[in-house]
């Protein structure tokens, strides 16, 4: 007979394997709270229904792809099983927080389109690709991530300085539309960097000379009051409009195809070099003169609100559209034997402007009627010569204050105002106004740059008029 102690060691070795292997068993086992998310895995086939809170973990920590797009998570508790992972999609979910610390094998991630104030990146030399627009992202900390190639985390609520400054293998940075006020670049040859877009900061300075296979920049509505791209040998597309520029230096771009630079303060813009051009912004600037005679791949122009006296686009064969209305013109030659394609023309106000020199004159009158009420077209040069007439010596009269707050006053000295229309940056008039006093009220209209066309007793002058 077995003695009483034998049969208690041995219920004893019974129960610790029992709760041994309970507890293993627990082990295996990856808590998922959020019914949203089990449901979509679920769905995928790596769990059974019904969600009961958790799932196998030998179903999970092997995947190495998870698309759980469009699925109304919440809370991704229970990713830190996935250890495998190298391809992870959460798009269009409802998260505010996700922490990816455990996703050591990650390779890329898309969290865009999530309302994300919190990202945590695994440390990892693996990550290479992050996609986390669309959010409400205050801070992004990529220093452990030196192999990240592609960033994209645009349309966030990020400030101060985004630190990119160990992450030399970048090939493309999009971080439009934050709030941020500097960007930290990694600051020796980088060969990689190819597209960067940062519009729509508060940045201030930017140095991209370090980066010669840059191909796209696009740095709009900054603070930015230089720019360096001589090095920028390749580049397609530059986008640097409404900035603080004075100086823009893109003779050494002969690559470039298009240039958007208005809104800044630019009173010179050489694009001589730039034969390959196909679409020119460089409205709301202070311009005087645009060589475009090589240019045949030339087929958007919008250098309105400017002060060019002259533009010969006879021989841009491609342009398509035109907007060249208040500007100083007296001289616009657009006989360029392919008047027909053009589906955007636009030379008014340009006062002084009596004649333009078309293709047809019967389609231009027909077609084009954004033009002063004393501009007609000719076919030739000499018939546009043959109506040249002196200009009225109109300058007998006082304009002040410009800037201008609130109170504009016009005085004739030896003349009479009998009308004033105002035409705002895009060459649409904004104000018409039938003058019988001195001075008229102009605080309903928005600060920005416009265009004053004065018809008095004696002729017509055009003058910019800063609001402010």
């Amino acid at each position: 007979m077995k003695s009483n102690y034998s049969i208690q060691f041995k219920i004893a070795i019974y129960t610790w394997i029992f709760l041994s292997f309970s507890m293993h068993f627990y082990a295996q086992n990856t808590t998922i709270p959020d019914t949203n998310f089990e449901q979509a895995l679920i769905d995928l086939g790596y769990d059974t229904a019904p969600t009961n809170g958790s799932i196998p973990t030998a179903n999970i920590n092997t995947i190495t792809n998870l698309d759980v797009t469009n699925k109304n998570i919440a809370d991704l508790t229970g990713i830190e099983g996935f250890v495998a992972m190298r391809f992870l999609t959460l798009t269009n979910n409802n998260l505010t927080t996700l922490d990816l610390s455990n996703n050591t094998n990650l390779v890329a991630m898309s969290c865009d389109d999530n309302s994300l104030s919190s990202l945590t990146l695994p440390v990892s030399n693996s990550f290479q690709g992050l996609y986390c627009f669309n959010n409400q992202l205050m801070s992004l900390d990529v220093s452990e991530n030196p192999n990240l190639t592609i960033l994209k985390c645009y349309n966030n609520l990020l400030t101060g300085e985004l630190n990119l400054s160990n992450n030399p293998q970048l090939e493309i940075i999009d971080c439009n539309e934050n709030n941020l006020t500097s960007l930290n670049l990694v600051q020796q040859n980088n060969a990689n960097l190819i597209e960067l877009h940062c519009s729509l900061n508060n940045i201030s300075q930017l140095n991209v000379s370090n980066f010669p296979e840059l191909t796209q920049l696009f740095f709009l509505d900054n603070n930015i009051s230089t720019i360096d791209v001589t090095q920028n040998t390749k580049l397609v597309q530059l986008g640097a409009g409404t900035n603080l520029l004075g100086v823009l230096d893109v003779t050494q771009n002969i690559v470039l195809e298009n240039l958007g630079c208005y809104e800044n303060q630019l009173t010179v813009l050489d694009v001589s070099n730039n034969n390959k051009l196909q679409r020119l912004s460089c409205y709301v600037n202070q311009i005087s003169s645009l060589d475009l005679s090589n240019k045949p791949d030339l087929i958007h122009l919008w250098a309105h609100v400017n002060n060019l006296q002259e533009l010969d686009l006879s021989n841009n064969p491609k342009l398509e559209r035109l907007q060249s209305g208040a500007n100083n013109l007296t001289y616009l030659n657009i006989k360029n034997g392919n008047n027909t394609i053009i589906t955007q023309f636009n030379a008014a106000p340009n006062p002084d402007l009596t004649c333009i020199i078309v293709d047809d004159v019967t389609y231009s009158t027909n077609n084009w009627t954004d033009i002063d009420g004393n501009t007609i077209f000719k076919g030739t040069e000499e018939e546009c010569s043959a109506l040249a007439v002196e200009n009225f010596a109109i300058e007998g009269f006082k304009l002040y204050p410009n800037p201008v707050r609130d109170q504009l006053n016009i005085i004739g000295e030896n003349m009479t105002v009998n009308e004033v229309n105002i035409y705002d940056h895009t060459g649409r008039i904004v104000r018409n106004i039938l003058w019988k006093g001195k001075s008229t009220n102009l605080n309903t209209l928005a600060p920005g740059m416009y265009i004053l066309r004065i018809k008095t007793d004696q002729g017509t002058k055009a003058k910019k008029m800063l609001k402010i």
